[in-house]
């Protein structure tokens, strides 16, 4: 297992969010079980489960349902400024997705947390920055919840009815039309064995670790991607922004493999990012990759970490196909509302980088829709459309900008 050293602390590398990382305490969650089933809201964005937690007696805030947070919840440092949480720095260092980003992580003790109606009480928690995280899902990112409070239950979530079922992992029996997906727990993470397979080339086992956190369909850390020369009958790849964590701004090649094999399930031609990152949770050699959103919102899903069983139910007979931005934009959303659009990057060759668009141009219009009509969500939707045009009015420092995009497959 990778191991992160910061003044002669040995912290463990866990997944949160758009795949960052952070240093973990193992508290273990005391639940009060409501005994049937309960059943908890979602909101999902960018196929990531988010559900609302009271901390200590706060008003709702929105944490990420996240297993791959092996560890004990999170709160956003802002967050918990807000709500006067006592909190001490415990480890200063780079972290995370990305490359070349100082943060500091603290923790606060004798929290507690209200999900629905189950309680943790006298909880540990991280304190830690996710503004960033925040700009990139386009929306408040309050906090997040994963192993110590996930591992107490099956967990089922309905990405199709927009709930998580929690059941008591003692009177649990499941009677579906589900397959069974055994996995193993290494370090907390829900780990699958899967073979994949890449244009010209015999299938290659992995280990992937099953990330409700994750964006994406499935990502191959930059260790895998070279021990096992993936690139080598791979098509020449786009270089693109795949998304930012707490070391900055992650980058890697996107195409499209052949197959995934997912226990029973023959996922064709999915999208694959190939990361080539040096540093952080996908520059890990403690796993091959991530299996995200993207695969997992298109079934009904249960965790039994008790059983080491991952229940899968398709949503449809016939899945919809994978599909990519089509604009060539990564988009991200500022202010506090989430509606001052900005270019984060422009991929070279695609209908945005035609159309003349620019690092840091403000979108401030679609099809005359201002955007304070929109989300970033609903953006990133209609980019994925295609063969559609779009008019875009842009703010470019003092310039005032209309330009035309047409979209078209990219991947």
């Amino acid at each position: 297992m990778t191991r992160i050293r910061h003044r002669n602390l040995a912290v463990r590398v866990c997944l949160i969010a758009t795949f960052f990382v952070y240093g973990t305490l193992q508290v273990h969650a005391q639940a009060e079980r409501a005994g049937a089933a309960a059943t908890i809201p979602i909101e999902l964005t960018s196929g990531k489960p988010f559900v609302q937690v009271k901390v200590n007696d706060s008003e709702p805030l929105w944490f990420i349902f996240d297993t791959g947070n092996s560890g004990g919840p999170g709160v956003e440092e802002g967050q918990a400024r807000q709500l006067g949480l006592d909190v001490k720095i415990t480890q200063q260092g780079q972290f995370g997705a990305g490359e070349g980003k100082e943060i500091s992580i603290g923790q606060a003790t004798g929290v507690t947390l209200t999900v629905g109606d189950q309680k943790l009480v006298n909880q540990t928690v991280m304190v830690l920055p996710m503004d960033h995280v925040a700009v990139v899902e386009g929306r408040s990112v309050d906090g997040i919840l994963g192993y110590s409070f996930i591992s107490n239950y099956v967990v089922e979530i309905d990405y199709g009815a927009g709930i998580i079922r929690l059941h008591d992992p003692n009177t649990f029996k499941y009677d579906g039309p589900g397959k069974l997906v055994p996995f193993r727990l290494f370090n907390n993470w829900v780990v699958v064995r899967c073979p994949i397979k890449l244009p010209n080339r015999e299938p290659i086992d992995g280990a992937f670790v099953v990330d409700t956190g994750a964006r994406g369909t499935i990502l191959f850390n930059r260790p895998f991607v070279e021990a096992n020369r993936l690139l080598k009958t791979m098509p020449e790849m786009p270089l693109v922004t795949i998304g930012g964590g707490m070391g900055g701004e992650a980058r890697g090649l996107v195409g499209r493999i052949e197959h995934l094999q997912l226990g029973p399930f023959l996922l064709q031609q999915p999208i694959a990012v190939f990361s080539q990152d040096r540093t952080g949770v996908m520059a890990s050699d403690a796993f091959s990759g991530i299996i995200g959103g993207e695969v997992l919102r298109r079934c009904k899903v249960f965790f039994d970490y008790s059983r080491q069983l991952m229940i899968l139910e398709p949503l449809a007979k016939t899945p919809p196909p994978y599909e990519y931005d089509m604009s060539g934009l990564f988009l991200i959303a500022e202010g506090p509302d989430f509606k001052t659009f900005r270019v984060q990057s422009v991929m070279s060759g695609s209908p945005a980088a035609d159309a003349g668009l620019k690092r840091d141009d403000i979108i401030t219009a679609i099809n005359d829709r201002p955007a304070q009509e929109l989300t970033l969500e609903h953006v990133r939707s209609m980019f994925k459309q295609v063969d559609e045009e779009y008019r875009l009015d842009v703010k470019r420092g003092e310039q005032t900008l209309q330009l035309v995009i047409k979209t078209r497959k990219l991947i």
